[in-house]
């Protein structure tokens, strides 16, 4: 039986051998088709997932050059500050400014003192006249005190000379008040001629820090 049915499946494929072609173009045609289709989903999805990953480096890359702005912009602006901050930790520097301030107000007249200074890194209360190398590269608020009696014409100067320092210095407190002197009252109608006397107190603030160097002698 087998070999009958074998035979007559011989016969047919000899009869009909540009069908059996066709047929087995077909398949092959079919299997090529189905394994060039898979072949293009894979690389599809490969590309699916080379341009998810692109994209998600485009964007750890714009937030990396955001960063790196922001960074810029920011040692800029401390650079800046710094600039723009007294350097407590000189010496000299406090020196002559206070010299600079004596200078306007005359050394008789008037009276210069630190009356209070604060750590702001630290958060606490530190003096100057100490060894200040522990605090080096700390931002300090430090209050200074003027007891002015004097014109005032040399009240407005001083606050002047102030304003138009490079530090950042905010005045705090400003009391002025007329200073009358014991006088005969012949000698009032020539005191009235004359700036009249004041006295004052003007409390001003300067943000600063203490340079690398620490103390500087």
């Amino acid at each position: 039986m087998n070999a009958l049915d074998l035979s007559k499946i011989k016969n047919f494929l000899r009869k009909n051998i540009p069908c059996v072609v066709l047929v087995v173009i077909n398949f092959i045609l079919f299997v090529f088709v189905n394994f060039r289709q898979n072949q293009t989903e894979e690389v599809e999805r490969k590309t699916d997932a080379i341009s998810v990953k692109s994209s998600l480096i485009e964007k750890q890359m714009g937030e990396l050059r955001n960063v790196a702005s922001d960074l810029k912009n920011y040692k800029d602006l401390e650079a800046a500050l710094q600039k723009q901050c007294f350097d407590f930790g000189n010496r000299t520097a406090m020196y002559k400014f206070l010299v600079k301030l004596e200078k306007i107000l005359g050394k008789n007249s008037s009276n210069i003192a630190i009356s209070n200074t604060y750590d702001l890194t630290k958060n606490k209360t530190v003096a100057l006249n100490q060894d200040t190398s522990e605090y080096v590269g700390d931002f300090l608020l430090v209050d200074f005190t003027v007891n002015l009696q004097g014109t005032f014409s040399t009240a407005i100067t001083l606050l002047k000379t102030l304003r138009e320092q490079k530090y950042f210095i905010n005045v705090k407190q400003l009391d002025l008040k007329e200073h009358i002197a014991n006088t005969s009252r012949e000698k009032t109608e020539d005191l009235s001629k004359t700036e009249p006397q004041i006295s004052a107190t003007i409390v001003f603030s300067m943000l600063g820090q203490i340079g690398q160097g620490g103390d500087n002698a």
